[in-house]
């Protein structure tokens, strides 16, 4: 019997973010046949945040607990689910049968409660008062109220991050919140909710405009994922906040490294978890701007794009399939000046190319990726950069497709995107910025 309620509430939480409706009926008429169990507590919480956090009424839940609490008189979790939705519903003294702890963890869940229908001050205040409370007593750390607290902070600081536009005594709550999740994380969970909560402090200081503060926390989350082995999901975020701290406080150096680093994290994080790194993956490519790190596979050489390139070309014809060894080579066009070379000096190998003048292909001397060439027709004025030994080559598709004459049958093209049998015309295709760059740029360079 208990292995038949386990999954039926474990797929009650599995499905309830996309069907609150149907979960919630289903676990009322769960609720109203089932008998005292180890299991009862976590049915009860599952109904509480469906009738609270997600439909937000209270009343139709409170009467589902109400009638099991007249079958089951003795069931801590019943009354307090009972008086977290009464607390919801905005009645003062829903608590008012309980004892201390178990009124705290009652505020607490209403806090999150009132936070899932828009209601923040209200969300605050509980929130507030249930840790005025538990700072009144010595709670053990298993107890119901602490973690309470820790999952409401969480919440309320995560929805004050959210919001476009804030107040000063907004940040202060996110703060606030966050700082509360953190204490009370320590306490009833484990490392990994200890580092998330040190990322989600980090991230309310980063936007109450204290990035300085935010690096502390970075580092912290850091150290746990260091010391307790963490997988590249969590280490990504850890590096990313340390990045946006960096950037947010001027130091473009330790930005770059940082933001490196959570590149190469993002790298390894499993298919069905990448989705999650989306929002932080925007900040960081919003902080970078037009500038672009990369790299070759060893890291002897390292370079940065100081600006957008002038354009980015797939070929296609079969001198690029053969030096690539693929399908086709992107190569990111940019004025050499504005390829800032970080580490090492690339070895400039004097290669053949279709027109028979040449290119020079600048590979690392140790590992002998090609990070970028020069062709005959604009020496060394102009770098043609592999766009795939960028950090982040997803920031530059190909803004054309040339000789697609000769591209491989079996590769279909995107659509939208122009493509031409063999060249094309310049002044049809570039960004009116693009070509003034390159005016500039022949009007300085040596005839």
């Amino acid at each position: 019997m208990n292995d038949d309620l386990d999954a039926f509430i474990r797929k009650g939480w599995d499905e309830h973010a996309d069907q609150p409706e149907a979960v919630a009926q289903r676990v009322a008429a769960r609720v109203a046949t089932e008998g005292p169990g180890p299991l009862l507590p976590r049915l009860v919480g599952l109904l509480v945040h469906v009738f609270g956090e997600h439909l937000g009424r209270w009343s139709e839940g409170m009467a589902v607990l109400h009638e099991l609490h007249s079958r089951i008189p003795g069931e801590p979790a019943v009354a307090r689910g009972i008086a977290a939705l009464g607390y919801a519903a905005g009645e003062p003294t829903a608590g008012a049968g309980l004892d201390a702890v178990d009124r705290i963890a009652a505020l607490g869940t209403a806090s999150s409660a009132r936070l899932g229908h828009a209601d923040t001050p209200g969300a605050l205040r509980l929130l507030r008062e249930a840790a005025a409370g538990a700072g009144a007593l010595t709670l053990p750390d298993d107890s119901p109220a602490v973690r309470a607290i820790a999952v409401a902070g969480n919440n309320l600081a995560g929805e004050l991050q959210g919001q476009a536009q804030r107040t000063p005594d907004d940040d202060a709550a996110m703060v606030e919140a966050a700082e509360l999740a953190l204490s009370h994380w320590r306490r009833a969970g484990g490392w990994l909710e200890h580092e998330r909560a040190e990322y989600m402090l980090g991230r309310s200081l980063l936007r109450a405009g204290r990035p300085a503060e935010g690096l502390e926390h970075a580092r912290r989350c850091l150290a746990l994922c260091e010391a307790h082995q963490a997988p590249a999901f969590e280490r990504f975020f850890g590096h990313a906040l340390l990045a946006l701290c960096a950037h947010a406080s001027g130091d473009g150096a330790r930005f770059d490294e940082e933001y490196e680093r959570a590149l190469r994290q993002r790298a390894d994080v499993g298919i069905d978890d990448l989705a999650w790194c989306d929002k932080d993956l925007a900040e960081l490519r919003a902080a970078a701007g037009d500038t672009h790190l990369g790299r070759c596979t060893c890291g002897e050489i390292r370079f940065r794009l100081t600006d957008r390139p002038l354009f980015v070309h797939a070929c296609h014809c079969r001198w690029c399939q053969r030096e690539s060894g693929t399908a086709f080579a992107t190569n990111a066009m940019i004025e050499t000046d504005r390829v800032q070379r970080l580490s090492g000096t690339p070895e400039l190998v004097d290669t053949p190319s279709a027109s028979g003048r040449g290119q020079l292909v600048a590979r690392c001397p140790r590992c002998r990726v090609a990070v970028w060439s020069h062709y005959a027709g604009s020496g060394k004025a102009v770098s043609f950069v592999r766009a795939g030994t960028l950090l982040d080559p997803d920031r530059l598709p190909p803004d054309v497709h040339i000789f697609t004459a000769t591209k491989q049958p079996w590769l279909t093209l995107p659509e939208g995107v122009p493509a031409v049998p063999v060249y094309y015309e310049r002044d049809k295709l570039w960004p009116a910025q693009s070509l003034a760059r390159r005016e500039a740029l022949l009007a300085r360079s040596p005839r």
